[in-house]
């Protein structure tokens, strides 16, 4: 059984506190004069359970949408040690310059060195984290950074990677995805994690990363 989120646990123990703090006022203040008055006990006991079985499917719905969103988030995710499954299939560039009737390749959505472009991701390179962009190229990956409404041509070259120095295979940390790298002419290999809320956009960067030219 999934664990609830914090919400729907804080949701769920006002709801069940709203049922038994109603339960209790119920019994105390229907005593009067030594006779207890059923129709002032179920006023209040009815009052408790309307009210907090409120609370309570609101805690459920809550984390009946958590669960539905942790399973399109596993599902979406590409499994480690696999190549990604459209790999050789038709997908969907972000570039302006493509047709956006036109489906397109890794090959031809890369072409010509205009970078296909990937924006709101969460990066870890090494130890550092920081809100990046990936823009992607037919041989290089280039993280870049730029505040909101900062233009593209302002944005700030974190790091350049060569796809032919990125190991093709990956691991899987909750919501991230985990390449290696290293630098040209070294042995020393870095990591490079990232997550994305746009879950199909996982898909497409593997595909674009592992896409290699000879």
């Amino acid at each position: 059984m999934r664990k609830r989120n914090l919400v729907s646990n804080c949701l769920l123990a006002i709801g069940c506190g709203i049922i038994a703090v109603g339960f209790i006022a119920g019994i105390a203040l229907s005593w009067e004069m030594g006779r207890f008055h059923f129709v002032i006990a179920l006023y209040w006991w009815l009052s408790a359970i309307v009210s907090g079985f409120v609370f309570i499917g609101l805690s459920e719905i809550i984390h009946l949408l958590q669960n539905i969103y942790d399973r399109l988030n596993c599902s979406a995710l590409p499994q480690p040690g696999h190549h990604s499954s459209f790999e050789n299939g038709a997908v969907r560039a972000n570039n302006l310059d493509d047709s956006p009737n036109e489906p397109v390749t890794p090959d031809s959505e890369s072409s010509h060195n205009t970078p296909v472009k990937f924006n709101g991701l969460t990066v870890r390179l090494d130890q550092e984290k920081m809100k990046a962009e990936f823009w992607i190229t037919a041989d290089s990956l280039h993280i870049m950074k730029r505040s909101v409404f900062q233009p593209e041509f302002d944005a700030k070259l974190i790091k350049k990677i060569r796809k032919t120095d990125i190991n093709r295979n990956f691991e899987k940390e909750k919501d991230y995805l985990i390449f290696t790298f290293h630098d040209p002419g070294t042995r020393t290999w870095h990591r490079l994690a990232f997550k994305t809320y746009t879950i199909h956009d996982y898909e497409r960067i593997v595909t674009l990363l592992q896409n290699v030219k000879p």
